[in-house]
């Protein structure tokens, strides 16, 4: 048999063997054979692949066919559909990249090439090639998916996450440690990926969402309600703005537990805004913070009161005495009764 012979026959063989295989692909390769001879490309499905099979089939079920061929470039996803040719640098970062992910997983089962392929698309393989020199080298970021995997971040996050990361100049390193920060101040996994879901600069948010959410644990909001805050928050402005009102409530007077039972009772997270406003109404009508918490105690409609006691007080109903009627734990009902003594 030529040379010419066998390279086509090998270039049949391996075309073969990538349709036959049940295996789903994270990398597709090209390759040649020793002496810088070109294979010559298979089409596959009416689609050239020019020198393309999977380097890493080739070393787990035929070895002894491996050193007669070199990686050169294309990336598959689990279906085995092309989604695009990588430079040649981006094809060495990604070979690496993929040897360190299977050496960081460890045998935990974490990485396959279903998820490695939606961590690692196109554009965020060349991004991470062309800046390797400045901390974002395979080795770095493979360790980092892998944790971030085992903290329960869905890959889609991940991607975002390292595009962020990436294209701003960011640490890798710093994202699981914010995770764990989190976490330790009990807010769910399902909460974190919903957040990041959400955002749009991801990385940058869970360093203010850890401020923010440091915060809202100092003020005593419960487990519940801070997932809460965060679940029906829109973006971290919302969260930013929830913070705040909770810590003028506090300010105010309002209880640690008034302050939860607040939240329990929002529909809209925004609604905290028009609450606080009203709670400051109150006040400004001589109420005192130990007549409001009663009033938050007992379920009353804070809105519905400020009603009340603006009618009260335009008929000449004295603070004072409004305030003790409150303290005394006297119904809606029984207040605007006072409205008849008149």
């Amino acid at each position: 048999m030529n040379l010419t012979m066998l390279r086509k026959c090998f270039t049949i063989l391996l075309a073969i063997l990538l349709l036959a295989s049940p295996v789903s692909a994270f990398f597709s390769f090209d390759f040649s054979i020793s002496q810088n001879r070109a294979v010559a490309g298979a089409t596959i499905a009416a689609e050239t692949i020019a020198d393309a099979m999977v380097s890493n089939y080739i070393e787990e079920n035929h070895p002894e066919y491996s050193d007669a061929y070199t990686v050169v470039s294309l990336i598959f996803d689990p279906t085995g559909k092309i989604i695009g040719k990588l430079s040649s640098k981006g094809l060495k970062y990604a070979d690496n990249l993929y040897r360190y992910l299977k050496k960081a997983d460890n045998g935990k089962g974490l990485v396959n090439p279903d998820v490695a392929n939606k961590i690692f698309d196109k554009d965020l393989i060349e991004k991470l090639a062309e800046k390797e020199n400045k901390g974002y080298g395979p080795k770095t970021v493979a360790k980092n998916t892998v944790k971030l995997l085992e903290e329960g971040i869905k890959p889609e996050n991940i991607n975002k996450l390292f595009k962020d990361a990436v294209e701003n100049d960011k640490k890798v390193g710093w994202i699981d440690n914010r995770i764990e920060t989190l976490e330790e101040n009990e807010v769910d996994i399902d909460t974190i990926n919903d957040f990041m879901e959400k955002s749009s600069n991801p990385y940058d948010d869970l360093r203010h969402l850890n401020c923010k959410v440091a915060t809202l644990v100092a003020l005593g909001i419960s487990k519940d309600n801070l997932n809460k805050i965060i679940k029906n928050s829109k973006n971290i402005k919302d969260i930013y703005n929830c913070k705040e009102d909770l810590k003028k409530l506090k300010k105010m007077g309002i209880t640690k537990e008034n302050l939860n039972k607040i939240i329990e009772n929002l529909k809209d997270i925004k609604d905290i805004t028009k609450i606080r406003k009203t709670i400051g109404d109150l006040k400004r009508r001589k109420i005192s913070k130990e007549s409001i918490n009663k009033l938050i105690e007992n379920g009353y409609d804070l809105e519905k009161v400020k009603e009340i006691i603006k009618e009260l007080r335009n008929k000449g109903v004295p603070s004072k005495i409004i305030d003790g009627l409150i303290k005394k734990e006297y119904s809606l009902k029984e207040i605007s009764a006072f409205n008849k003594f008149k």
